[in-house]
């Protein structure tokens, strides 16, 4: 009898080894392992909506083995994110290939959050290095077009760059109507070699507003965009108090000058937050314009209150 209790015993004890093992274990578990001699290209959208949107950068093994090969390496070292359900819009789809048929997309453009896709089953994991790279890419290859198309352009040359052009608004448009909920208008206008983005929302909270995490919301929005259309150079937001009364409540601008600052302020007060410090998020914009009616909302929550 005594037996049979010990043998219990030591099964009970080698699951719950086990168990804690692959809890342990679990944040490496990746959904797939990317394997370079599987993989027959790589194609990097930016910007991603869906099926309608194109190829802004194909990579192949056999001309770009090497960053094939840091896509991979990277992606191997991604690790499991501990919120599963959450949902992040993503402007950056990474389409990894495989002589199969197979695919894996990867998508990316927010940090460190990445979520895969693969066998119609999506997860979120953390992957910092990997957006850098992706990103990074990205970058050159808008570098690289600016370097082709430096000449004066013929009329064909012309009315490509104004299609081109013409698509961006339209991405702007698609992400921003999607960002902010309750989006009211959204306008791009393209001048004299500015491009200016004007925003009209209604702020989606509850019954109160609070301003900092508003600016937050914002500033996001603003440094998403110029990460993958660095032409925008002026965005000015129009926050409405109620959604029905749609009453112009604060103005928001970020200027010329304010955007050359725009990266390195808003990871700044990123940094600050996660360091459980008091954040500024007001600091990214060039000129806040405000009403009787948001001076009333609170500047920021009070961590000891005991109201919200």
């Amino acid at each position: 009898m005594k037996n049979k209790r010990l043998i219990i015993l030591l099964i009970l004890l080698l699951v719950a080894i086990a168990i804690f093992i692959y809890d342990r274990l679990e944040d490496k578990i990746l959904p797939i392992k990317l394997n370079v001699d599987k993989i027959e290209e790589v194609e990097i959208l930016s910007d991603y909506w869906g099926r309608e949107s194109k190829a802004t950068l194909v990579l192949t093994v056999e001309e770009d083995s090497k960053k094939v090969e840091e896509i991979a390496t990277l992606f191997n070292q991604s690790t499991k994110h501990p919120n599963q359900h959450m949902g992040t819009t993503h402007p950056t789809c990474v389409k990894i290939k495989y002589h199969n048929g197979k695919e894996v997309a990867i998508f990316c453009g927010v940090g460190n959050i990445i979520t895969i896709d693969y066998n119609d089953r999506q997860y979120n994991y953390v992957n910092g290095e990997l957006d850098k790279y992706i990103t990074k890419l990205l970058a050159q290859q808008m570098e690289y077009k600016t370097e082709v198309t430096s000449e004066a352009p013929s009329q064909d040359e012309f009315e490509e760059s104004y299609a081109e052009e013409e698509f961006i608004s339209q991405r702007i448009v698609n992400y921003t109507t999607e960002y902010f909920r309750f989006t009211e208008d959204v306008q791009v206008d393209n001048e004299n070699g500015k491009t200016v983005v004007t925003v009209t929302f209604v702020p989606e909270v509850g019954s109160i507003v609070i301003k900092e995490d508003l600016y937050e919301n914002v500033a996001a929005h603003a440094y998403q965009i110029t990460r993958f259309f660095p032409e925008v150079n002026h965005f000015y937001y129009i926050v409405f108090s109620q959604q029905y009364e749609k009453d112009e409540a604060l103005y928001l601008t970020i200027n010329e000058e304010a955007i050359k600052n725009l990266a390195s302020n808003y990871l700044g007060q990123r940094i600050n937050r996660n360091g459980g410090h008091e954040t500024h998020f007001s600091e990214v914009f060039s000129e806040i314009l405000e009403t009787e009616e948001s001076k009333t909302w609170r500047d920021r929550v009070d961590p000891n209150a005991e109201l919200p």
